[in-house]
Formats: structure tokens, C-alpha cells, sequence
């Protein structure tokens, strides 16, 4: 029986609640940790994980941790029966003896199914259909994939927030009813989640309309949510429903059959064709080109054995040692030690030298996982990924691509899962922010206009709607592409809110209705502003600007006696620039042409001027935190004169994508250009940027998992320092951003 078959038949005996937390430890504690301190390194019996679980909970300083083990010791006798039924445990009297296969499918578990709630409800799925029950309830699957009421209700009274380096319970019991102390932070994907984390977001859905409620109640609404997870994934698997059961069908069965199937070899694009007469003394032993092995590597080691092949096959033996030791340090010191070139003798071959490619497979997979999270240029990685299935276009435009395609598919399998995980859960928040910001927008009287973030949402939602059939297409390289139209227009958009939002936002009457010019800026702005120099290209240009005014304060401040910091000045004017200041400092010496009027925005410049020194009063109350004296106030008069422009009015400058970016990077602290150029490179005609073919690289997989992580983490981090505009002192809201 082949490995395949062998975990197929351990998914049908094992039922998929062995992956919650206190059978997981208790599978763990089997696999490896039991034998850390015993002198047999082979055998164990029921007392030794008893006393293993003992020890663990006399010594857990965490109490979730305590409470998992308490559960574990509960379980230790069925975990044990259920694997000796399933031959991962062979008895032998009162001792147990664990085999390969146990090793094997804990790892399987671990890599496989953890984390991927597809491959954890399929499990479930088989489980069924093989204990007779090819037609079955939502709550049926659910009581595979989830705690009893029991250990649920037992777990209430032992729930906590970690906080301030201690622990604060999360509920307080009054009378029947439990009363919400902290507040939950519940996560999404909750079939894939501990006991804690699923009462956590059973308790967060309730307590979005009272503070107190029932176990039974949170246990309920638990099953809920659980029940409406399941069912998303069983429409996803392609399962229908009649009535109130779900069928399992050949077509349903086979696909199960799929996303259970392990042991996958890895996939070839094919082989390096090569004949007798390619080499006079050297025979190749290895000839498939593997996706994600660079065989570039490979063939210019064949051009240089071919080179010193000579007339005498021992002198060209010695010769092709030597070259393939200087090869493999050279691959050692740029991938690793897992890829080498041997060269042999052949005793019994129609050549007397071979050339083999040797892999070691287990650091080969480890590179991967490294490679792919390595912080290095994401260009770089595409230029490793490109030395490895460019050389593969001779191959695959003479063969079908199928094959190949659908093993790069299925091995990526986990990568795709999180992937799709990772864009829901961000498309989610995103809705979140969405709806908060309509809230304030429609509460509060600080906000004239609706902001232009608040138009953006519903483009950005869209687009990242696309991600997940992007993916799923193999076309990764496009996800880049859009991601770098996010960021731009998220940047525009925020960079936008937050210079008009600082007029509206300071205390005081506002004298003017000024709208911005970059609200809705036109193509026919760019080409005439394009074409004329007027346009602010990099930050660099308005520290420039920034630079004759912060040098003024530093030395109002040092006759003062304020020891102000020159640095810091600058910081508190990126802090405090609003509209007007920036386009008092920001402007083009130039008349509008006739055709372009109402294209081309121009402003009154006494408006401006008057509510730039507001501006300046903001930044040197914030130097001195405290009020202004009437010498500073005579400062600003006298500094504001910098401000003056010999014109009735002013044309902004238009700013470039790259000041723009810079700009929201530098006020937010969080290096949107870095990524945004990284995304660039994805639309140029670089070699490095094409993806060749769908699925062509398992790398490529895994590198776009880490990039969309680092992508989420500075998108959600701009969005909440956009919401921050909206908070000051005096203006506190119960609500905050989700």
C-alpha cells in the first residue's frame, strides 16, 4: 500500500477533532516529547503521559495553557486506543511503541491541516462518508470539528484578557448571567481556532447588543457561527443541499479524495534532451528539470565541462572534480549546501564519466520557506524564480502543461488557502473601516464634505474581490500590479483627507469653504503641469520649502531659550500642515491657459495666507506646549511675511505619485514607497517580471503569501493612522475604529 492510501485510510479511522488543542497535545506528547527525558527512546505506557501531563500543569505559569492540559488528561486513554485501532500504535503488553507512520502523520496534520480550514472540514467530510453517513447535517460535520458543550461551558468561568503584563477575567459572574468585563478580541476562520478564541468571538458577537448574557447563550451562539463557517467552506467544496442535508456524490467524493491526497512528487517540466554525441567522455545522469531548481546553474556547468573534456578521460575526470567543487561552493555560499554537482565513474556505461544533479529534498523545502521570507528585493527572488523556468521554455513549449501545472496546484494547495484566508480577513476589516468612517461622517458636523477615503473604499473592496480568482488563475504576477494601484490610490486619497481634515479639524471658526485641489485632480492638470515643470517630483523638494521657515523658529527658539531641536521642528510642520500652508509654500509662478480654466484649480492667496499663520501658530504651540506669548505672536506676523506671493492668487503645483507616497509615508511612519516600488517592478517588460506560464513555481506561491502579509500589515496600519485625524481632545467618541 502506497503512503497515499496508508493516510487515506488513517483520515477515515481518526476523526478530525484530534486537531483540537488537548488531543493535539496529547498527539504531540506521543510523537516526540514523551521520549525527551526517557532513557527508552522506543516505548512508552499510559502512566508516563499521565505523569508528562502532570508535570505540565504543575508547572504552566499560563493559565489557558493549565486549562489545555487539564483537558489533555482527560483524553490520553481514547487518543492511545484510537491509534493502536489505527496501527499508528503497536501494543506489546502494557507498553506501546510508536511507528514511522505516526511520525509521518503528525507532520502531515501539522503542515497540512492545522491552519487550512479546506483540508480540516474535507477531513471531516471523509470521516463521515466512511463511518456510512454520505448525507448529513451541518451540526453533525460541526461536532467533529469543535469542543463539547461540556469542555465549552466549563471554559466560561476561566476566560481572561492579558493586559498590563497580567491577566484580567473576561467575564464576572451575577447570579445566572455572566457580565463582560474586558473586551474580546475574537478572530475570523473559528472552526481553525482554540476553545478560547471561539468563545472570544461568540462573546463579541453578543456584546454587540447587551454586556450580559447566559453560558447556554454563548455556547449557542457559538454553534451558529461555527455552523455558517461550515457551511461557506462546504459551498466551496462544492457540496449541495437538500432540505436540511448535505450530500456527498462521486463528483463531491473524488474532489475530497484530492485535497486529502499526500506523498506528491515534485514536478518537472520535463527533461534536458541530450545525446551520445553531446560529450565525448561524460554521461548525464540527471536529466529532469525540476520547477524551482535553478538550471541555469546546471547548464553552464555542462558548457564548462564540455570545455576541458581533452583527449584523456582521466585528466578530464580530475578536471570536472575540481570545476564542480568550485560550483558548489559558489552554490553553498548563494542558495545553500542543498543543491551539488557530483561527477562519477561508470564501470558498466557506454561512457566512462557521469554528471549527477543531487538534491537533498528536506533542505531543499527548507529553502523554499526561507527563501521565500528573506528580506531581500522581491525583484531579486524573481530573478532566482526566473533561472528557474526560463530555461524550461524549450521544454514546455513542446509538451502539454497540464501536468506539470496541476502539480504546482496542488502542492500550493496550503499557500492558495492562506492566501484567500488572509484577503478575506482583510477584505472584512477593510468593510469595517468602511462602515465606521460613513458613521462619523454622517455624525459629525467637523466634516463638511464626505471623505474622499470614504469614496475609495467601495474601488479598493472591489479589487481586492479579484485577488482570490487572481490566485487561483496562477497569475500572481497581477496581483503586484494591483496592489501597487491600491497603495497609489490609497496614499492620494489619504494624503488628500489629511491636509483638508487639519483645517477642519482645529478649534475656532473657519473662515473659508476651501476645497481641495487634489480632490479630483485631471489628466488635462498632469499634461499641462507635466509639460510646464510644474509639479513637486520628491519630498526632498518640500523640505526644501519647509526648510526656510523651520530654520526661522530654530533660531526664534535658541534667542528664546527654548533649546528647540532642528529635526523636531520639522517634524511637528509634518504634523501640523494643513491645505493652505502647504499650497502658500507649494505653487507655480504661471497663468492658466483659457482652455484649461476649470481644469487647472487657482486659490486667493490672502485666504490662504490668513489660515497658513494658523498653521504656524499650531506648530510653535506644539514646540512650546503651551500657550503663545505676545512675542510669538509677533514672531508669526514677522514669519509669515515668507509667505507672501506677488500675486492676487496662486496655481498649486501638481505632485507627483512618488511625493505623494512619500509624503503619506512620512507622516504615517509606515514605508509605503519601499513596497510601492517593489510592486513597480511588475510593470515593466523586466524578464524578471513575467510569470512565463501559470503555476510554474511553488516559490512563487510562497514568496506572494509573505508579500501579502507585509501588504495587509501596511494598509490596515495607514488606515488606522488615517482614523486618528478624526480624534483630538475635546472631541471623544464612544466608537472607535474597528
Amino acid at each position: 500500500m502506497n503512503k497515499t492510501k496508508k493516510i487515506e485510510e488513517i483520515l477515515a479511522q481518526i476523526p478530525p477533532k484530534f486537531l483540537l488543542d488537548h488531543y493535539w497535545n496529547i498527539l504531540d506528547l506521543i510523537n516526540w516529547r514523551v521520549f525527551v527525558t526517557s532513557e527508552d527512546k522506543e516505548h512508552f505506557n499510559i502512566s508516563d503521559l499521565r505523569e508528562k501531563i502532570t508535570e505540565e500543569i504543575n508547572s504552566s505559569p499560563h493559565p489557558f495553557h493549565l486549562r489545555m492540559c487539564l483537558r489533555s488528561k482527560e483524553v490520553i486513554d481514547e487518543v492511545v486506543s484510537e491509534f493502536v485501532n489505527a496501527g499508528l500504535l503497536i501494543k506489546e503488553d502494557e507498553k506501546f511503541k510508536k511507528t514511522d507512520t505516526l511520525s509521518e502523520f503528525c507532520y502531515l496534520l501539522k503542515k497540512k491541516f492545522q491552519a487550512n480550514l479546506r483540508r480540516y472540514t474535507t477531513w471531516g467530510l471523509w470521516y463521515l462518508y466512511n463511518h456510512g453517513s454520505a448525507s448529513f447535517s451541518t451540526a453533525e460535520l460541526v461536532s467533529l470539528l469543535s469542543y463539547s458543550y461540556g469542555d465549552l461551558y466549563e471554559e466560561i468561568p476561566h476566560l481572561g484578557r492579558w493586559k498590563e503584563g497580567k491577566w484580567f477575567e473576561l467575564l464576572r459572574r451575577q447570579e445566572n448571567k455572566w457580565k463582560l468585563i474586558e473586551e474580546p478580541y475574537p478572530s475570523t476562520h473559528i472552526l481553525i481556532r482554540d476553545i478560547y478564541n471561539r468563545l472570544d468571538k461568540s462573546i463579541s458577537t453578543l456584546s454587540k447588543f447587551k454586556t450580559d448574557f447566559y453560558g447556554e447563550e454563548i455556547i449557542t451562539t457559538l454553534r451558529k457561527l461555527e455552523e455558517n463557517s461550515a457551511e461557506r467552506m462546504l459551498k466551496k467544496i462544492g457540496l449541495k443541499r437538500e432540505e436540511d442535508k448535505w450530500k456527498i456524490d462521486e463528483e463531491v467524493l473524488s474532489n475530497i479524495e484530492k485535497l486529502l491526497r499526500v506523498g506528491i512528487r515534485w514536478p518537472s517540466f520535463g527533461h534536458i534532451i541530450s545525446t551520445k554525441r553531446d560529450f565525448k567522455y561524460f554521461k548525464l545522469q540527471s536529466k529532469q528539470v525540476y520547477v524551482d531548481i535553478p538550471t541555469t546553474y546546471f547548464q553552464d556547468f555542462l558548457v564548462n565541462v564540455k570545455g576541458i573534456e581533452g583527449n584523456n578521460p582521466e585528466e578530464a575526470y580530475e578536471k570536472a572534480r575540481e570545476l564542480a567543487g568550485d560550483c558548489n561552493r559558489n552554490l553553498e555560499r548563494e542558495i545553500g549546501g542543498w543543491l551539488r554537482f557530483v561527477v562519477t565513474k561508470q564501470f558498466f556505461g557506454y561512457k566512462p564519466l557521469g554528471i549527477q544533479l543531487r538534491i537533498n529534498w528536506d533542505e531543499f523545502n527548507t529553502f523554499l520557506d526561507e527563501f521565500a521570507e528573506i528580506d531581500i528585493e522581491l525583484w531579486k527572488k524573481y530573478s532566482y524564480i526566473l533561472g528557474c523556468r526560463a530555461p524550461s521554455l524549450d521544454i514546455i513549449l513542446r509538451r502539454d502543461l497540464k501536468e506539470v501545472q496541476d502539480e504546482v496546484r496542488e502542492i500550493c494547495e496550503e499557500e492558495i488557502e492562506q492566501i484567500n484566508q488572509e484577503v478575506e480577513e482583510l477584505i472584512e476589516k477593510i468593510e469595517g473601516f468602511r462602515d465606521y468612517l460613513l458613521k462619523i461622517a454622517r455624525r459629525r458636523k467637523m466634516i463638511p464634505i464626505e471623505p474622499l477615503t470614504l469614496y475609495y473604499f467601495p474601488e479598493m473592496l472591489s479589487i481586492l474581490n479579484t485577488f482570490p480568482s487572481i490566485v487561483e488563475n496562477g497569475a500572481v504576477t497581477s496581483c503586484y500590479r494591483e496592489m501597487r494601484k491600491v497603495l497609489e490610490n490609497l496614499s492620494w486619497v489619504v494624503f488628500d483627507d489629511l491636509l483638508f481634515f487639519r483645517v477642519k479639524n482645529r478649534r475656532g471658526k473657519d473662515e473659508t469653504s476651501l476645497l481641495s485641489p487634489y480632490r479630483f485632480i485631471s489628466k488635462e492638470w498632469y499634461d499641462w503641469a507635466s509639460q510646464n515643470q510644474h509639479m513637486i517630483r520628491n519630498l526632498g523638494q518640500f523640505k526644501k520649502e519647509i526648510k526656510v521657515l523651520s530654520e526661522e523658529i530654530y533660531l526664534y527658539g535658541k534667542r528664546k531659550g527654548y533649546n528647540w531641536n532642528e529635526e523636531k521642528i520639522i517634524e511637528i510642520f509634518f504634523e501640523k500642515i494643513s491645505y493652505p500652508m502647504f499650497l502658500m509654500l507649494i505653487n507655480a509662478d504661471a497663468q492658466i491657459p483659457k482652455k484649461l480654466e476649470g481644469f487647472v484649480p487657482q486659490y486667493e492667496v490672502k485666504t490662504l495666507r490668513d489660515l497658513a499663520i494658523r498653521d504656524l501658530e499650531n506648530i510653535i504651540k506644539d514646540l512650546k506646549n503651551k500657550r503663545l506669548s505676545k512675542s510669538d505672536g509677533e514672531f508669526i506676523d514677522k514669519l509669515s511675511e515668507k509667505l507672501e506671493i506677488n500675486s492676487s492668487k496662486l496655481i498649486p503645483l501638481y505632485p507627483s505619485n512618488d511625493f505623494v507616497i512619500a509624503f503619506v509615508s512620512k507622516v504615517s511612519s509606515i514605508n509605503l514607497q519601499k513596497l510601492y516600488n517593489e510592486y513597480s517592478h511588475f510593470i515593466h517588460t523586466y524578464f524578471t517580471s513575467w510569470h512565463i506560464f501559470p503555476f510554474s513555481s511553488v516559490l512563487e506561491f510562497k514568496i506572494y503569501k509573505h508579500q501579502l502579509q507585509i501588504f495587509d500589515d501596511a494598509i490596515l496600519g495607514l488606515i488606522n493612522y488615517y482614523f486618528s485625524l478624526f480624534s483630538r481632545k475635546g472631541n471623544k467618541s464612544s466608537n472607535n475604529p474597528p
